[in-house]
């Protein structure tokens, strides 16, 4: 009886080790995989402009602008719109800026609520989602600077300026009426000088 349970015993120590190795491996795997699943996710970051760009709904584009900075560049030479412009926005709001490039610094210009809105393209139907705001752009041949409605679209942020008192210079008098919207294009992320 001793004997048959010595061989019990050994056959139940034998088991339960290779049940504890193979436990050990199968969490060795596991821990492998989810230091590769860490490691593969860490490679798949959504920038913030494909998270801006992609978003469905304009509560989720709201939630994709909160807290950041948009700039507008161009080189003068080839800017309609005549001057740089930056806008940050953050819970709900808006602060807009302007600058000449020569002037090496940002100048503060107004802040408020800005508005998103759904709209259409003319062309293909497809739907859009647009970002509105009111600034200003200096216009250096003028020596001024000039209220502006702003809007840039969230698919393919391309930069929308309107300026009711360009319009009204331009065309009063004239019996028509037609809106001059100088085009460029925004970029995430904020613009400074070296």
């Amino acid at each position: 009886m001793n004997r048959a349970l010595t061989k019990i015993t050994s056959i139940f120590t034998v088991v339960l080790f290779f049940s504890c190795n193979s436990g050990n491996n199968t969490t060795d795997k596991s821990d492998s995989d989810s230091v590769s699943l860490n490691n593969t996710i860490y490679q798949e970051v959504i920038s913030v402009e494909d998270e801006v760009k992609n978003a469905k709904t304009i509560d989720e584009v709201k939630r994709n602008l909160n807290g950041t900075v948009w700039h507008y560049t161009e080189n003068l030479d080839n800017s309609d719109i005549g001057c740089w412009i930056k806008v940050e926005f953050s819970n709900g709001r808006y602060t807009s800026y302007y600058a000449l490039p020569s002037e090496g610094k940002w100048t503060q210009d107004k802040s408020g609520t800005y508005e998103l809105k759904e709209g259409r393209y003319s062309n293909t139907g497809e739907r859009y989602i647009s970002v509105h705001w009111e600034g200003n752009i200096k216009n250096p041949q003028l020596g001024m600077t000039i209220p502006c409605e702003m809007a840039f679209t969230t698919d393919n942020f391309q930069l929308n300026v309107h300026s009711p008192q360009i319009d009204a210079v331009l065309y009063n008098g004239r019996g028509m009426i037609k809106q001059i919207i100088m085009k460029g294009q925004m970029e995430f992320g904020d613009y400074a000088w070296d």
